[in-house]
């Protein structure tokens, strides 16, 4: 008895102490400027910073994976060729609707530890006669003007820069693939160069198409000419009467039309993605890679319903990237779906009935997430916007990638904003500390992950209810704030970055 008196005497002694630990946080986290969430503005010394507007930049890749190849001599499926997002939002002092704005803001990428491309893939060599192009194209320029630094473009409610010539490589490690590299996106004011906000996103891109897996040396169609690559255009010379040997290097959209290149193709010859996946369709006789073969069976996806070997479809990650890259990493595929769960076998991918790259998956059908959660009318995903004119990849991430991803380096940004990886949900990081009435995005209310004990507002009860279940098993996830597993000073900090927040009624 007199032992259990003492251990509820050193629990409450604990609780107290740590809820006054909770209490000097929070007065560290208001004299600090609240949450981290937003770059710290410098004003000027006739303003204080209670009357600033704020700002918070957002960034995304239009697409869950670039790929390009890895040697441009013999002929070319893509070049190098990354596309990056992002969205001002500026915040309002004391409170008012936050706005998407692109005038009086420059937002600048650059890709950590890589400034340079030209030496890591030999595209320059052959962009010239591959294209088209009247004169060579400047080393680590990409077909766009862009290069691997500099401003992104302003549209009407987004930035963009477009075609960014990125390899997987580091510059510390040219010869080891990296396919999630680091894009920084710094938003300033124009003219002044005063920082704004920053963020941290994921510029994915893969050379690792493994068309060597069945165009080896014997392999396909037993050629054999001491280049996989030149196996393949030898095959294809054979069974469609063509000279791309003696046209090297040689475009595939050139003749085949690519709407992710924007090529027309030659008149009565198919898409390329039509070509390509028809083609392979038909391949069920090609023996798996044995590396490849393992991989899928250790993940579980191997066999895994509702994928039909008899469709080859147990080869996507033979063509796309890949059983190192490993594009699909998104929640969905966490939870056991697999590309044929939204895309169809080969065949269906395949079928001249569609229209590659425009006729693609569709978030709002009946069999996916339904209509309140619908792309815009003739609208593809990736090019939706929704609450506040935000896009959907703003909140969510890219295709493939949606959020909470298996690669930590895509949980980067919502971490920094909201303290935990995963959709974009806390209302806190676009509104501030008061949340507006009214619905949120596809109808939510109002999202205050900090309001721990739900009356609409954040303040010392929520703080001192999550200093009490400091390090308390089982977790509560209320108290998890940043879905760790496990409560501790991360989460009291979370709770306490948000604190005064409000939800109007």
């Amino acid at each position: 008895m007199r032992r259990s008196l003492v251990q509820l005497k050193s629990r409450r002694f604990l609780s107290g102490g740590l809820a006054f630990g909770a209490l000097v946080l929070v007065a560290l986290a208001l004299t600090t400027g609240g949450a981290p969430a937003y770059a710290d503005d410098a004003p000027p010394p006739v303003q204080s910073p209670e009357l600033q507007d704020r700002y918070l930049i957002i960034g995304w890749n239009d697409l869950g994976m670039h790929c390009l190849d890895d040697r441009y001599e013999v002929f070319s499926i893509l070049p190098p060729y990354n596309t990056m997002w992002s969205q001002v939002v500026r915040i309002p002092a004391n409170g008012g609707e936050p706005q998407v704005v692109t005038s009086g803001v420059t937002v600048n990428y650059s890709v950590q530890d890589n400034t340079y491309s030209a030496g890591k893939v030999n595209f320059w060599n052959y962009a010239q006669a591959l294209f088209n192009l009247p004169e060579p194209l400047p080393v680590n320029v990409g077909l766009t003007g862009k290069g691997l630094a500099g401003d992104m473009d302003p549209a009407s409610q987004y930035f963009e820069a477009v075609g960014v010539p990125l390899t997987p490589y580091n510059d510390s490690a040219p010869s080891v693939r990296q396919p999630y590299q680091l894009a920084n996106l710094v938003a300033s004011r124009t003219g002044t160069g005063e920082l704004l906000a920053e963020t941290t996103i994921v510029a994915p891109v893969s050379d690792e198409m493994r068309c060597d897996n069945c165009h080896h040396d014997g392999g396909v169609g037993g050629i054999s000419t001491g280049d996989y690559r030149l196996n393949i255009l030898t095959y294809h010379d054979d069974e469609s009467g063509t000279n791309l040997v003696g046209s090297q290097p040689v475009l595939c959209a050139s003749c085949h039309a690519s709407p992710a290149l924007g090529t027309p193709g030659q008149p009565g010859v198919k898409y390329l993605s039509h070509s390509m996946h028809e083609k392979h369709a038909g391949e069920d006789g090609v023996v798996i890679n044995t590396m490849a073969a393992s991989w899928l069976h250790s993940t579980g996806t191997l066999g895994a319903p509702p994928r039909n070997p008899e469709d080859g479809t147990e080869d996507c990650y033979q063509c796309h990237p890949g059983v190192e890259t490993a594009c699909l990493r998104d929640t969905m595929s966490s939870a056991g779906m697999w590309c044929t769960n939204c895309h169809g076998d080969m065949r269906a991918v395949g079928s001249e009935d569609r229209i590659p790259w425009v006729d693609e998956p569709k978030c709002g059908d009946s069999a996916c997430h339904g209509p309140q959660y619908a792309e815009n009318p003739n609208t593809l995903y990736r090019n939706s916007t929704g609450h506040g004119g935000l896009y959907c990849e703003a909140c969510h991430n890219s295709t493939h990638a949606i959020l909470p991803s298996r690669e930590v380096r895509d949980n980067l940004q919502t971490i920094a904003l909201q303290g935990y990886a995963g959709t974009l949900t806390e209302c806190t990081v676009c509104h501030g500390l008061t949340v507006p009435n009214g619905q949120g995005p596809h109808g939510m209310a109002c999202t205050l992950s900090a309001d721990v004990d739900d009356d609409g507002d954040v303040d010392v009860t929520d703080i001192q209810l999550n200093a009490g279940a400091w390090l308390v098993e089982p977790v509560n996830p209320v108290y998890d704030q940043n879905r760790d597993g496990v409560v501790d000073v991360s989460d009291i900090m979370l709770v306490a970055r948000s604190f005064g927040a409000v939800c109007q009624t």
